[in-house]
């Protein structure tokens, strides 16, 4: 492996990074708590908008080729061809933490106080709980780990039985496993039963 290394004497901003997403034409795109940066292999450089973005929790590139934005303070941004648009600042989303795209083209939107979903009129709250983590399983569906356990989103989201364990990290692994993952335990998540439960 090579590892290479970039820091402020190659223009990166000293900003304390939450997020990292490389879109489909090579771009790194870089989530900061004080600005959005592009990077192209060579320069950083800030996007500027009227606005300053900041406070960027989350990105996520979608299949038409935006680039949404996850912030602490302006909920849920879609920057496409170097225009900026607010699609929501629901104030019953929080802070705006992770995002996912599933197969059926649904942008999912985790915020610290529920998990929205972006449709024609914006944003619907779908459940007013708090979501740590975003996830899409073989199938492309999506599954969100919250503080009320584990959802999967596909249709009605359905919660899974999870005998009061918050999850805070989702992963898909092998055959169709999804593993949860909390303060103190690791779970394999199987037919949509939570099963091997190691603590």
């Amino acid at each position: 492996y090579h590892v290479t290394r970039w820091t402020q004497d190659d223009g990166l901003q000293p900003s304390t990074i939450h997020a990292i997403e490389e879109t489909a034409d090579g771009l790194l795109w870089i989530g900061t708590a004080s600005d959005l940066i592009r990077f192209d292999g060579e320069t950083f450089t800030p996007i500027r908008a009227t606005n300053r973005i900041s406070g960027i929790r989350a990105l996520e590139q979608a299949r038409d080729g935006a680039l949404w934005i996850g912030t602490s303070d302006r909920g849920l941004l879609r920057h496409t061809s170097g225009a900026l648009q607010v699609v929501g600042e629901h104030a019953s989303l929080g802070e705006v933490g992770c995002l996912l795209e599933d197969s059926a083209g649904v942008l999912w939107v985790g915020g610290s106080a529920a998990l929205g979903r972006v449709g024609a009129d914006g944003i619907e709250i779908v459940l007013p709980h708090a979501v740590h983590d975003l996830e899409l399983d073989d199938d492309g569906v999506g599954w969100a780990a919250t503080a009320a356990g584990v959802w999967k989103l596909e249709g009605p989201p359905r919660q899974l039985d999870t005998s009061g364990r918050e999850v805070e990290f989702l992963t898909a692994g092998r055959a169709g496993t999804m593993w949860a993952i909390g303060a103190s335990f690791v779970a394999a998540i199987r037919d949509e039963r939570l099963d091997a439960v190691t603590s």
